[in-house]
C-alpha cells in the first residue's frame, strides 16, 4: 500500500482523509495470515477516521 496509509492527511476544503485498504482486497487474498493482517489494519484505519470526525 505504502506511507500514506493510516495516517491522516489533509484533504480538499479543510477535510483529512485517511488512506486504507480496499474491502474487496481482503475478499481477493487467500492467505490467511496476509488477510487477517490486512483486515486489522482496515479496522485500525477506520477506527482513527472515526476519532477525527468532529
Amino acid at each position: 500500500m505504502g506511507a500514506p496509509r493510516g495516517r491522516p492527511l489533509a484533504g480538499p476544503a479543510r477535510t483529512t482523509l485517511v488512506v486504507t485498504w480496499h474491502p474487496g482486497y481482503i475478499v481477493r487474498t487467500t492467505d490467511s495470515r496476509a488477510q487477517a493482517a490486512v483486515r486489522t489494519a482496515l479496522a485500525d484505519d477506520l477506527r482513527l477516521a472515526a476519532g477525527l470526525g468532529g
